[in-house]
């Protein structure tokens, strides 16, 4: 059963990301304007100190006017960042940044992350507010991503008040998504179009 929803998974995972590969520059620089002209409208926006987002690349939902403008408000801001344990396994961290340009390089796949020396890890618990990707959401904010599993390993570790958004264009919700035991849902959906 596993297996046919890991396979499923990741046939909606290819065809999704073909999908938005397809979306235009122009589109997808208005339509992020979009989603998180909606995000900075909402109280939870308002009320929150800190806030993670993640740092988008290719034709994700552009996060880098976000960000700037989360630091210009004076809002402190955290990027996730891959680590490797000493005994091998990878996780997930926060790490805060002052300055996108001072504080990031680019990293794996030339996707840019906190540069050597400027690793500074938040306790998730600070966290009030953390924008998650996904490649497909559902209606009930359930999420496919990249497959690594790193968002749904972190999320349980943030306070139970602490806003959950997925940000997304329309083209990437469905109705359903299969779910699997591990599998953390979100607790918004924000798209070009509605908050989900």
């Amino acid at each position: 059963m596993m297996d046919m929803i890991g396979q499923s998974k990741k046939e909606l995972r290819n065809y999704v990301l073909a999908l938005r590969k397809s979306l235009n520059p122009e589109k997808v620089q208005a339509d992020s304007r979009k989603i998180f002209d909606r995000l900075c409208s909402m109280e939870e926006f308002y009320t929150s100190r800190i806030i993670m987002s993640y740092v988008s690349f290719g034709n994700e939902v552009n996060t880098l006017h976000f960000i700037e403008r989360c630091l210009s408000m004076g809002k402190r801001i955290c990027v996730p960042l891959i680590t490797t344990s000493s005994d091998g396994k990878k996780s997930m961290i926060a790490s805060e940044i002052f300055s996108m340009e001072d504080d990031l390089a680019p990293g794996t796949m030339g996707i840019l992350e906190p540069a050597e020396g400027k690793v500074r890890e938040l306790e998730p618990g600070l966290i009030d507010l953390v924008i998650v990707p996904g490649i497909v959401f559902s209606i009930d904010r359930y999420r496919i991503g990249y497959g690594g599993g790193y968002y749904d390993r972190f999320l349980p570790l943030l306070r139970k008040d602490c806003l959950k958004a997925g940000v997304a264009f329309e083209l990437q919700i469905r109705d359903r998504v299969p779910v699997e035991s591990h599998d953390f849902p979100v607790d918004v959906v924000i798209t070009e179009d509605r908050i989900i």
